[in-house]
This record gives C-alpha cells, sequence and structure tokens, in this order.
C-alpha cells in the first residue's frame, strides 16, 4: 500500500506543472468562472451559466418567469424579413425611383403646357402688338402687361427621346430583378444563421451530455479513492477535462448570442422585443438532385441578377443609340395664345388697351460646331457598354464556379453526414466500455477522457456536417436562382 501511495503522489507532484499552467491562463479572463467540484451546487451549472437559460438570468434568451422566448420556424423567420428586413426595403425604393424615372422621361415625348405673364415699362412708348398692314392704327404704352399660355411639342429629335425612354424601361426592369436578387440573398442569410443555430443548439447539448457522462464518472472515481481503488490524480484529470467543456460551452454560448442577434438584425427586429428560440430539424433537409451542368445553363438563363446586367447592357446600347442622334436636328412645335394690356395707352385707338395674341409655328435646329463634344459624348457611351459587356461575361464565369463550388460543398457535407453518422454509436459504445474497464480495475482515466472526448468530437462533426448540407443547399440554391430549383 505505501508503494501504491508513494506512486500516486508521484504522479500528483508531476501533474502539478500542468495544473499551474492551466489556472495561470484562465486567472487573466473574467469572463471565465471558476470551477467549485466541492461545491453542492451540480457542475452543469457551474459549466453551462450562458447556455441552460432555465437556471440562468444574463442569458439573452433566458425564459423569464412571466414570459417565455417566442419559439421561432425558418419560415416565420423569412416570412418577418420579407416585411421588416430595412435593405430589401431600400431595394424595393429603388424600383420605385427607376419607375418615376421613366415616367419623367416618357412625358417628355408629349407636348408641355404652361402659362406666362409679364411686365415690361419702357422708356418710349412701344406699339401694344405688331401691325398687320401698312397704315394699321396701333395702340401704344410705355407700361405693358402680357399674359400667354404656351403649348410646346417635340416633332423629330433624331430617335433621342424614344432611345432614352427604351433605356430607362430596361433599367427599371433591372431594378425588379436586382429587388428579387436582394430577396433572395436575404433568404439564403436567413438560412444560412438558422441553420447554424440550429447546429449550436446540438453542440450544446453534445456538451451538455458529455459534462454529466464525466459528471458520473467523477462520482465513480470518488467511491474508489474512498475505497482505495483509484488515485487522486485521476480526479484532478477529470476536473481538468471539465474546465476544458465549461470553456467550450461558454465559448459556444457566447456564439449562439452573436448568431441570434444577427438573426433578428436580417429580420429587422430593432425594438428588443423578439426574443427567439430556433425551431427546426437539420435532418429533413430536402437536397436538389440535377447535374451542376444542368443548374449552371439554369442560372444562366433565369438568375435574376444576371438578367438585370443583361438589361443594363441593352440600356447601354440604348444610350450609345441616343448620344448619336445628337448629330441629327432637332424639330419642334411651338403654339401660344393670350393677351396683352397698357394701361394708358395711346394712339388711333385708344377705347381698348386690350388686345390678344396668338401664334403657332415649328422650329428646327442643328449643331454645326461643337468642338468635338458630341464624338465625345458618343465615345464615352460606347466605352461604358463595352465595360458592361465585359463585366457580364465576368458574371457568367463567375454563376459557374459558384454553382460548382455550391454543389461540391453539399456533396462533401452529405458524405461527412454518413462517415459521422456511423462513427458515434461506435464512440457511444467505446466510452461505455472505457468506462467499465476502469470501474474493474483493467483501464486508465485517460484512455476513459479519450473515449469521451472521441464521442464530443464525433458528434460536433456530425452536426456541424448537417448544418453544412443544410447551408449548402442554401447556398446552391442562390447560386442558381432560388425559384429555378424545384
Amino acid at each position: 500500500m505505501d508503494a501504491a501511495v508513494k506512486k500516486a503522489m508521484g504522479l500528483y507532484r508531476s501533474m502539478i506543472p500542468a495544473i499551474i499552467t492551466m489556472l495561470v491562463a484562465t486567472s487573466f479572463s473574467d469572463t471565465i468562472p471558476q470551477l467549485d467540484s466541492a461545491s453542492s451546487e451540480p457542475i452543469a451549472k457551474q459549466i453551462f451559466p450562458v447556455i441552460i437559460a432555465a437556471e440562468q438570468n444574463e442569458n439573452r434568451y433566458t425564459r423569464s418567469p412571466t414570459d417565455s422566448h417566442t419559439a421561432l420556424t425558418l419560415d416565420m423567420a423569412i416570412t418577418a424579413a420579407l416585411e421588416n428586413n430595412p435593405h430589401l426595403k431600400a431595394a424595393g425604393y429603388s424600383v420605385k425611383e427607376a419607375e418615376a424615372f421613366t415616367k419623367k422621361i416618357r412625358s417628355s415625348l408629349f407636348p408641355t403646357l404652361s402659362g406666362v405673364a409679364d411686365y415690361s415699362r419702357y422708356l418710349n412708348d412701344q406699339r401694344l402688338i405688331q401691325a398687320r398692314y401698312n397704315g394699321e392704327p396701333g395702340v401704344y404704352g410705355n407700361d405693358i402687361f402680357s399674359g400667354d399660355i404656351i403649348l410646346r411639342m417635340p416633332l423629330f429629335s433624331g430617335r433621342r427621346l424614344i432611345n432614352e425612354l427604351r433605356a430607362a424601361e430596361l433599367l427599371g426592369q433591372s431594378a425588379e430583378k436586382r429587388l428579387s436578387r436582394t430577396t433572395d440573398e436575404l433568404v439564403f442569410n436567413i438560412s444560412s444563421v438558422f441553420y447554424s443555430l440550429l447546429a449550436g443548439e446540438k453542440l450544446i447539448e453534445a456538451l451538455e451530455f458529455s459534462t454529466r457522462t464525466l459528471e458520473n464518472h467523477l462520482q465513480r472515481i470518488d467511491d474508489m479513492i474512498a475505497g482505495r481503488k483509484a488515485a487522486p490524480v485521476d480526479r484532478m484529470r477529470i476536473d481538468v477535462r471539465l474546465a476544458d467543456l465549461k470553456q467550450r460551452g461558454i465559448r459556444q454560448g457566447n456564439d449562439q448570442r452573436i448568431r441570434y442577434q444577427l438573426l433578428l438584425n436580417l429580420i429587422g427586429n430593432d425594438d428588443g422585443t423578439l426574443q427567439p428560440r430556433v425551431s427546426g430539424n437539420l435532418e429533413s433537409y430536402v437536397f436538389q438532385e440535377q447535374s451542376p451542368d444542368q443548374m449552371v445553363a439554369t442560372a444562366l438563363l433565369t438568375r435574376p441578377d444576371f438578367l438585370a446586367m443583361n438589361d443594363d447592357v441593352a440600356a447601354l446600347e440604348r444610350r450609345v443609340a441616343a448620344a448619336k442622334s445628337g448629330y441629327a436636328p432637332t424639330i419642334n412645335l411651338a403654339a401660344s395664345w393670350g393677351g396683352r394690356w397698357a394701361p394708358g395707352s395711346t394712339g388711333a385707338d385708344t377705347t381698348s388697351s386690350t388686345v390678344d395674341a396668338g401664334r403657332i409655328g415649328a422650329g428646327a435646329e442643328i449643331t454645326l460646331f461643337d468642338a468635338g463634344r458630341r464624338r465625345a459624348t458618343v465615345a464615352e457611351a460606347k466605352a461604358r457598354l463595352a465595360a458592361a459587356q465585359q463585366t457580364l461575361r465576368a458574371r457568367s464565369l463567375q454563376i459557374s464556379l459558384e454553382v460548382q463550388t455550391a454543389y461540391a460543398n453539399m456533396t462533401s457535407a452529405r458524405e461527412r453526414i454518413e462517415t459521422a453518422r456511423k462513427s458515434i454509436n461506435q464512440a457511444k459504445e467505446s466510452l461505455r466500455i472505457e468506462q467499465e474497464k476502469y470501474t474493474l480495475g483493467k483501464g486508465t482515466v485517460t484512455d476513459v477522457l479519450d473515449a469521451q472526448s472521441a464521442l464530443l468530437e464525433t458528434e460536433t462533426a456530425y452536426h456541424q456536417a448537417l448544418a453544412d448540407a443544410c447551408i449548402a443547399g442554401e447556398q446552391l440554391k442562390f447560386a442558381v436562382g432560388k425559384d429555378s430549383i424545384q
């Protein structure tokens, strides 16, 4: 027995440097509470102060005594975001802006009617209206008032107005398609965060299970130490592993709070009243079974942002045509009707100081010299068009890459799921065997800790693979065009 005690003390002394290192490292963190293994309080409460919502009030998503947090499904989150997300609303206003701009351009094709009033005082008396024939009597005055209703209408502009209108309509269509793409992006972002939250909840459950397992094994060790069948150093090793689980739990709890806040931001909840808890099943996700080449071809035909860029190119082609119309003459119709009044007038007919006046006519104008301004305008429009065409080509290549990448990510994650699923049961059985071996004195506590760590890592890998597969599936929908995959 003395030899066994000396051996245990030797092991204890060999553990002292590692324990001191751990204590020094944790002392620099104010956010990690100290583990009290001698406390009567369950160790799970010490390990997960920010995770176990029913037992800790500082958690943002804690159930209060009078009000529980909201169970939030993915469909509920998407519906709320479509109603409240500020970026989506801003994109909607961009569509309205484009519609208003199109109406403004279209109005330039129609006549304009305006009213004009004028007063002029002259040094010398002026005739109220021009004489219609030689020797016609007139009315004169140096104070002349006039009022006219003027009609103006473009008759010919070298198709400049038509091309500008068509360009505005194409840009309006582009804005609508970009709104659709913004909606798809919002759905993808919410889905990604949502599935990450579900995986985080599963990881918390795995950490809690590992903690309970080690606590139960710790009780066995205490009984064995009391019966002099185990060394105190074995208990210390379990405490060290529990402390590690505690730190992982704190980090995971903090990550979950950040993800929840990101989800609230995407939803557009800025009053702080919504305290959600995600509800869903990662294993129920339905994956799409199409070849990458088919999906690339579909994306190039249906993806809203790519179609919007095609509209942008077509609009720039119209802008080039509109710039070339600067070489053509413009012809406008002009008509007016109104009256002239000269108080205190003089002349042959002083009984009436008011005269009606009206005219109608057309005028043509053509620029003869502008120092190369029109040529530069056309060159500028052509350069913008060429740049847009190359950007469209680059986007085509990018779409192909995005689809191929998303498909590869989804395939890889699904393979990882199958591998991890087969390993979980094996890891559980391995842990059970190592615990029994230790109880019978045929194993070491290191073997138990290794088996427990392997089980935790396997469960973590499984749930992370599930989340990655779901996110990759949403990424694939987003890359192809959400409405294109049924």
